[in-house]
């Protein structure tokens, strides 16, 4: 980034969103496995159907946050890697919750 910055290109935050975006989504994966794993842990009664609803979602939900936030980036002057990490952080938070909620039961 410093060396096409240096060069004079002035918007350089589509490729700062590229190369942050690459190593948040792997623990993205790994945040809604975390989660998926969670709530499927729990059996109820009736089967699986409201387990699939709510897994996908939350799901829904991560990737919408993600389009928000990456058009946060490129459009309200927000830092590239704060746009990019907010939803994991967000999502790391909802996962705890639920760990350590069904921990108790």
């Amino acid at each position: 980034m410093q060396e096409l910055k240096l060069q004079g290109a002035e918007n350089t935050t589509n490729f700062e969103l590229e190369l942050y975006r690459r190593t948040a989504s792997a623990f993205g994966v790994i945040i809604l496995s975390i989660i998926g794993l969670t709530i499927a842990s729990k059996k109820i009664r009736g089967g699986l159907g409201l387990h699939l609803v709510i897994g996908i979602t939350l799901c829904s939900i991560f990737e919408i946050i993600q389009k928000f936030s990456v058009t946060f980036a490129t459009n309200a002057n927000l830092p590239a890697v704060v746009a990019i990490w907010v939803p994991n952080i967000l999502f790391a938070i909802v996962a705890f919750v639920l760990v350590s909620r069904y921990e108790k039961q």
